[in-house]
């Protein structure tokens, strides 16, 4: 997906490193060992007292796959599982709403 991204805006990126570790990838960001697309929460305090600082990026959308888990021997509460009914509901393939206990996954 960055590839065909990068392709689009003409520009050629060498990648150093790839990992699925957020903190890590975080840590050498901060580390001043290159940039990252990282997920807004899991660097907003870094964001907020100036240690990271945020790039907009015109022209770039991802969408990420979520997944709700629950406890698979617990009753959820009426909210939370209107949500998840809700939920799976638009998930799985062409909106199945095909479910495995305890797991509710949605594309945002």
């Amino acid at each position: 997906m960055m590839d065909s991204f990068f392709r689009r805006m003409s520009l050629s990126i060498e990648y150093a490193l790839e990992s699925s570790n957020v903190a890590t990838i975080k840590h050498m960001v901060m580390a001043g060992l290159g940039l990252s697309l990282l997920p807004e929460i899991a660097v907003g305090d870094e964001i907020r007292d100036g240690r990271l600082v945020r790039i907009d990026v015109q022209g770039l959308y991802m969408a990420q796959k979520m997944t709700l888990y629950y406890k698979s021997n617990r009753t959820l509460t009426p909210p939370a599982g209107s949500f998840s009914v809700s939920s799976s509901a638009r998930s799985g393939p062409s909106g199945s709403g095909a479910r495995t206990p305890g797991k509710t996954e949605r594309t945002t």
